[in-house]
């Protein structure tokens, strides 16, 4: 990284018209000229809000060359002319690029792809062999391995080559062609000298008589797939999303001040489009349990851990209301026999609803336990709510029910979804409650034979 301040200045098309060396370099080599229209997508088009705004912007700016990653700090500064631009936080690193079609640890053994990914692990590069050719990928490039490729029963792709560790063999679920395709997965991560994860190299191989609709194989699903498939997503998930961000960039007056309403507005605007978003990922998952044969992966889960990070995860949500979440550390490991995410998804679901419901000020407590006599691990969430009453503790499980709530959010599938998800895994979820007694839910599951 260097502490050189880089200077440059737009007109008011947006047209870059001075640069100092390294940007005017960056300019040249990606094909631009000076003066004349800015290259590099992301920088264009945060100088282009500037300019529609007329207002400072500060913003980070990430991008990819053939030979490092780049990323840095840019301020537009709108005036009469156009803006001015102040690039800080300069900062290159090297890839390294592994000839995949020589490497053996990544053989293709079928139609399928080798792929090169940045940083953030997002697609740099994609190569198809084999008949693999014919499926139309464009829109991969640009996405993380997480965001294309749903591993089956493990923790996400980005947490393993994060740790610097090799993915092999991983078996996932692709959409290709418009359907859900069962895929085999390598991958290696690139580690920079400063023991960060720079980019990954890796192949995708698809698996004969795995792909959605083939004979005698009925494929497992993954939330965001199925019915409300990738064109859901665009139609739907990422527009929303575009709301939100911008919504939360004029509340928290990012771009410049304004009248408190309207940053109150746009803070309504935003809480109004994350529930939308969590009301179609609820649709989504439950479209796939409700599919004929949904399974779920049976695997080691040390419940304790996925406590800790499901309370991590909330922690900030948490700490809006002054709230404090516990996870009580327990001699005897509690582990289980189920799918790691879907455990983690029952968890959130637990204590979300606890921070949702709950009154500032208040403990939520997670605890494990071990039920050795019937086999059985279970990790329970205790909350200091208002609790729920007796006649309630059955239909609260069912499809859409909220018990007469509106001023939560919600969409009164969470615990249908945990329940159905605990189920799928030979377990079940209980609650013990009474009103004005809080509320204890529960995950019991086989447990993991020593």
């Amino acid at each position: 990284m260097t502490d050189e301040t880089i200077r440059a200045r737009v007109d008011r098309e947006g047209r870059l018209v001075s640069a100092d060396a390294a940007l005017a370099h960056l300019q040249h080599r990606a094909g631009g000229k000076l003066p004349g229209p800015i290259v590099m997508p992301q920088l264009a088009a945060i100088v282009a809000t500037a300019l529609r705004l007329n207002a400072p912007m500060l913003r980070p700016v990430y991008a990819g060359e053939a030979d490092f990653d780049l990323r840095f700090w840019v301020r537009i500064v709108p005036d009469t002319d156009g803006a001015a631009l102040t690039l800080s936080g300069w900062s290159e690193e090297a890839k390294i690029r592994p000839q995949l079609s020589q490497d053996p640890a990544f053989p293709l053994d079928g139609p399928g792809w080798t792929f090169e990914c940045d940083g953030r692990l997002a697609i740099l590069g994609l190569w198809a062999e084999g008949s693999a050719a014919r499926i139309r990928t464009r829109d991969w490039i640009g996405k993380t391995l997480d965001e294309l490729f749903d591993p089956v029963g493990t923790e996400p792709i980005a947490a393993t080559l994060a740790r610097g560790e090799t993915v092999d063999a991983l078996a996932v679920d692709a959409m290709i062609d418009g359907v859900v395709a069962r895929a085999e997965l390598n991958a290696r991560p690139s580690i920079a000298a400063n023991g960060t994860l720079s980019g990954a190299a890796g192949s995708l191989t698809l698996k004969r008589g795995k792909r959605a609709g083939a004979a005698g194989e009925t494929p497992y699903l993954p939330g965001n797939w199925g019915a409300l498939d990738r064109r859901m997503d665009e139609a739907l998930r990422l527009p929303i999303g575009r709301i939100i961000a911008n919504a939360e960039t004029i509340a928290r007056r990012v771009e410049g001040p304004i009248a408190d309403d309207y940053a109150s507005y746009a803070g309504d605007i935003a809480s109004a489009g994350k529930h939308l978003l969590g009301l179609i990922d609820d649709l989504a998952d439950l479209q796939a349990i409700e599919r004929e044969g949904f399974e779920v992966a049976h695997e080691r889960v040390d419940l304790a851990k996925v406590a800790a990070q499901a309370a991590g995860l909330l922690s900030m949500r948490a700490a809006e209301k002054r709230m404090t979440i516990t996870v009580k550390p327990n001699d005897q490991a509690a582990l289980a026999v189920g799918e790691f995410r879907r455990v983690l998804q029952i968890l959130i679901n637990f204590i979300g609803n606890a921070v949702r419901y709950a009154p500032d000020d208040t403990q939520i407590t997670v605890e494990t336990a071990v039920d050795p006599d019937h086999g059985k691990a279970s990790v329970t969430v205790i909350d200091q709510g208002p609790g729920i009453a007796p006649e309630d503790q059955v239909r609260i499980f069912d499809k859409f029910e909220r018990l007469g709530r509106r001023d939560h959010g919600g969409s009164g599938l969470g615990l249908y979804i945990s329940n159905r998800l605990a189920r799928a895994m030979d377990g079940n979820v209980t609650i013990e409650s009474a009103p004005g007694e809080g509320a204890r839910f529960s995950l019991a599951l086989p447990r993991w034979p020593e």
